[in-house]
């Protein structure tokens, strides 16, 4: 059989004790975006860490979204790169992502 033919499952079932977790994580989230929206708005914020929030928001969504997702519905999201338009985009923009954060 090809390995690139052969049949992966989709979506890995995730169990109660990780649901509940996930949903922790997800209400962790929401209260960070919205603690960050605050202070950006409060301008409690540099320009430059501010940048760096912006930089990190695709990263903490997708995360957020597949913390969500398996909290939900007790399964992995069809679309794990769902912020980007595709895999590449997102492989692009994490490598962008890292060589930006380099020193």
């Amino acid at each position: 059989m090809n390995v690139l033919t052969a049949p992966w499952p989709r979506h890995h079932p995730v169990r109660l004790p990780l649901r509940v977790a996930a949903g922790f994580v997800v209400v962790l989230g929401v209260a960070a975006v919205t603690g960050t929206a605050y202070a950006a708005v409060a301008g409690k914020l540099l320009p430059v860490r501010l940048w760096q929030i912006l930089a990190f928001l695709p990263l903490g969504m997708g995360f957020v979204r597949a913390m969500w997702h398996a909290s939900r519905h007790g399964k992995s999201p069809p679309d794990l790169h769902w912020p980007f338009a595709s895999e590449r985009f997102m492989a692009g923009y994490l490598f962008l992502l890292l060589v930006a954060s380099l020193p």
